[in-house]
């Protein structure tokens, strides 16, 4: 195992399972009210770290070693979650400079795309960002669906940890897109100011922040409403996934990224559909 910013980086392989040490993260802690731990301790005893190996099908996370026969036949379906668009070709960040003056996100930027292309035809979208948000974006179709966006951009190219960071966020809030009265009554507040610093109105579409609650409600509460959740990121190229796929099709060489990337990829898709939400990951062409 290599790491240019911790040479001393080592996976050791236990009885029953496999840890990290780290002479640097040995040195770093985490500090509660009450206690504190070192860095390498909670890693390990979470055990919520992925190790792939050459054999492609097989993965070990959370303490377990796992083993997948279908995956390369289910990556040819999940392809499918991929949708392309030229305009992510272009974008400099995630949301931009923040100005006072301003009244709408940067153009060139990932904010700024959810915005005016992929939920510009919603009918409530509310920017959610920061402080204790569901997600970047919320976006509503009434009593059709509910969508959550989840944003992030980088200046790598085919990244698994930069993934892992985006597809965390998104599980973490899984849970968010049915929320309790209590919690949509937190929003209403944040939902009728601006973005911090600036003049972003948070209600990015929609004729008001109560009737955009209100519509969410009885969204949530249609039978045949359907949960969206998109990932949105510039560093994905589908031409890319679809190349790194047919690669291993052929049995040829594939990075140690590529093969962590697809089982990310799997265990998203996999939740989504076990709470009945429908994956989408909106990438470069």
């Amino acid at each position: 195992m290599t790491s240019s910013i911790d040479k001393s980086l080592r996976l050791k392989k236990l009885k029953s399972s496999i840890k990290i040490s780290s002479s640097k993260l040995k040195h770093i802690y985490i500090v509660y009210a009450a206690s504190e731990i070192r860095l390498i301790d909670y890693i390990n005893n979470m055990q919520n770290f992925i190790v792939t190996f050459s054999e492609f099908d097989i993965v070990y996370t959370n303490k377990k070693l796992f083993k997948d026969s279908k995956l390369l036949a289910n990556l040819e379906s999940f392809i499918d979650v991929f949708e392309e668009y030229s305009a992510l070709e272009g974008t400099l960040s995630e949301k931009g400079n923040i100005a006072s003056h301003m009244t709408r996100f940067e153009s060139n930027t990932l904010f700024d795309f959810v915005d005016s292309v992929l939920a510009v035809n919603a009918d409530y979208l509310f920017c959610d960002d920061l402080g204790n948000e569901f997600a970047d974006f919320i976006s509503i179709d009434n009593q059709k669906k509910v969508s959550f966006y989840h944003a992030k951009h980088a200046s790598s190219q085919f990244s698994a940890s930069d993934f892992q960071v985006v597809i965390g966020q998104a599980l973490k809030n899984i849970g968010n897109m049915t929320p309790s009265t209590a919690q949509l009554e937190q929003k209403r507040t944040r939902w009728s100011s601006h973005y911090t610093g600036s003049g972003i109105e948070m209600m990015r579409k929609g004729d008001s922040v109560e009737n955009g609650i209100t519509s969410f409600t009885k969204t949530l509460n249609h039978p045949n409403t359907t949960n969206y959740i998109y990932i949105v990121v510039n560093y994905i190229s589908k031409n890319r996934v679809l190349s790194e796929l047919n690669e291993l099709r052929k049995g040829g060489n594939t990075s140690a990224q590529t093969i962590q990337l697809f089982w990310l990829l799997s265990s998203f898709i996999s939740t989504c559909r076990e709470l009945g939400s429908q994956a989408h990951i909106t990438c470069k062409p």
